[in-house]
C-alpha cells in the first residue's frame, strides 16, 4: 500500500508568540492533521491517479504555493549538501570555490 499526503503550508502571524517550543510544535501538528489529505492506493496506477484528480482539484495559487515550498525545500537541501560536503558543517573550500565560480561577484 502507497499513502499519498498533501498539506498546506502556512502558518498564521501571531503564532509567533513567546510560548514554550513545545507547545507550539503541538499545536502546529495538530493545524497540519486537519489540512491534511491522504489517500490509500492500492497500486502505482491508483497513486498516480489519485495524485493527478489532487492536483487539477487545487487552485492555480494552490498549486504555485506547493511548487515554490517545494522549490524552496529543495534548494535548502542542496546548499546544506555543499556546505557540509567536507562533513564539517562549514562550507568546504570546494564549494566555496564553486559557489564562486556560479556568482563571481558576490565575494568580490
Amino acid at each position: 500500500m502507497w499513502n499519498n499526503a498533501r498539506m498546506d503550508r502556512g502558518t498564521p502571524a501571531d503564532e509567533k508568540q513567546a510560548r514554550p517550543e513545545a507547545e507550539q510544535i503541538a499545536a502546529r501538528t495538530a493545524r497540519r492533521r486537519t489540512r491534511m489529505v491522504v489517500h490509500r492506493a492500492r497500486s502505482f496506477a491508483d497513486a498516480a491517479n489519485w495524485d493527478l484528480e489532487y492536483w487539477q482539484s487545487r487552485t492555480p495559487a494552490q498549486r504555485i504555493a506547493a511548487y515554490r515550498a517545494l522549490l524552496h525545500d529543495v534548494t535548502t537541501v542542496q546548499r546544506s549538501r555543499r556546505r557540509d560536503a567536507d562533513g564539517s558543517g562549514m562550507r568546504s573550500a570546494r564549494a566555496t570555490s564553486l559557489a564562486q565560480r556560479e556568482s563571481p561577484g558576490r565575494f568580490a
